[in-house]
């Protein structure tokens, strides 16, 4: 028998495996690991060679890659997976997560009006909020007490969204806005996965500050994130259509900061042009500051 695919697995589990032999049997943890295998025939002529050789080749060039949001359903060691399939079940404003979309891309449709945001929303979300977390030393990510200590940090931050933001407030707590309205036109965009990302960046910003998060709450009030009078508006939005582009959710954060006041002065010019290069429009000014 031989490895048609999968060789260096094999090789992982026959090291692993050795060494096991040489601990106390209390002491072994591989013992009653399983592992999944495929068996197929191979007949050792000119044919069963030219067969044997098509599976590997067809195996690797031919698989479709799991979806991202499969990725985060199943991964086990991943600690921004695990935490937003947490998340998604027991947040307590997310109602056992009847409120966030299982679909396998980041996009939320305009006519989705069941649906705050979606897994990959939350993912990504979590990825801009990890610069908050420090892993226990000598541990994996995935080690309970990591999962736990990021968890706290995930579901601080949507507590204090749901507390800070008016948008958030009226939804969640004062049920004054609804989904349908929120996603009319994308003219909310705190109501898109963009959007909350840009306030964990936002967040983790002032995180990092002292008393910085009291600044933000009332930094937040002053700023409109209602298209199309939000100064965000040709950056994130346009005519409608949100704006998802890594290069224009960076230059959105940038845009923020500068506006309350927290981005590097000796950077401006760089950034000016930077916003005139994305609304095309060489006399475009930088938005007031607050």
């Amino acid at each position: 028998m031989f490895a048609v695919d999968g060789q260096h697995r094999v090789a992982g589990i026959q090291i692993a495996y050795e060494k096991e032999k040489k601990k106390e049997q209390e002491k072994r943890r591989l013992k009653d690991d399983k592992f999944p295998v495929i068996f197929i025939a191979h007949i050792d002529d000119d044919l069963g060679r030219k067969t044997t050789r098509k599976l590997f080749s067809d195996i690797n060039n031919n698989a479709k890659p799991v979806a991202e949001g499969d990725k985060i359903k199943v991964d086990e060691e991943n600690l921004n997976a695990i935490v937003t399939r947490r998340i998604y079940a027991n947040y307590k404003h997310f109602k056992n997560g009847a409120l966030i979309s299982l679909t396998e891309s980041a996009k939320l449709e305009n006519n989705d009006f069941k649906h705050f945001t979606n897994l990959l929303g939350i993912n990504n979300t979590n990825k801009v909020l990890r610069k908050l977390f420090t892993k226990k030393p000598a541990t994996k990510e995935w080690d309970e007490e990591n999962v736990i200590a990021f968890y706290k940090i995930v579901e601080s931050f949507y507590d204090y969204l749901i507390e800070s933001v008016k948008e958030y407030q009226d939804f969640f707590i004062k049920q004054e806005l609804s989904i349908e309205e929120a996603r009319r036109n994308n003219n909310y965009m705190l109501f898109r996965p963009i959007g909350l990302k840009l306030i964990a960046g936002l967040y983790v910003h002032f995180s990092k500050k002292e008393k910085g998060l009291l600044v933000l709450k009332k930094k937040l009030a002053s700023i409109s994130f209602i298209m199309p009078e939000s100064p965000l508006n040709g950056i994130l939005w346009n005519n409608g259509t949100m704006e998802v582009k890594s290069s224009n959710q960076k230059l959105a954060l940038d845009i923020t900061l500068y506006i309350m006041g927290e981005y590097p002065k000796h950077q401006n010019q760089e950034l000016l042009e930077k916003y005139r290069g994305v609304l095309k429009n060489r006399e475009a000014e930088l938005p007031n500051t607050i």
